[in-house]
């Protein structure tokens, strides 16, 4: 069962079921923050811009992958049931090329993947 017992999304850190991570900044309707990410062509190392909104329940928010002629949003529902605080959500990728070293080309056909991924609310930003 889905329940909702936390008033919705909070600020925190959020992460990935293989450990990318989202620092989140909720400030009324607004969401901000950063996102690193384990999978592709960006090292963790590299960090990139969060923008989104919420209404407490349901969240939307965009990473653009400067250099990497990439760009994913996430939309997504906050839960909190058996397995814990995290929200439940849809990604799209759009891509310009197939591979990482940018020498393939995607087609119409190609050029957006979509997955769903759970984010786990890992605990509060550090001041």
């Amino acid at each position: 069962m889905i329940t909702n017992e936390s008033n919705g999304i909070r600020s925190g850190i959020w992460q990935g079921q293989i450990g990318s991570t989202f620092h989140l900044k909720v400030e009324g309707n607004k969401v901000s923050g950063t996102f690193q990410t384990v999978h592709g062509a960006p090292g963790f190392d590299e960090t990139f811009d969060v923008t989104g909104f919420t209404d407490g329940e349901f969240i939307g928010f965009v990473v653009l992958w400067k250099g990497h002629n990439s760009v994913t949003c996430w939309t997504g529902r906050h839960c909190r049931d058996e397995i814990g605080e995290h929200i439940r959500s849809m990604w799209h990728l759009g891509r310009k090329y197939r591979d990482n070293a940018q020498t393939q080309p995607t087609e119409d056909w190609d050029c957006v993947l979509s997955n769903l991924s759970l984010l786990y609310y890992k605990g509060p930003l550090e001041e």
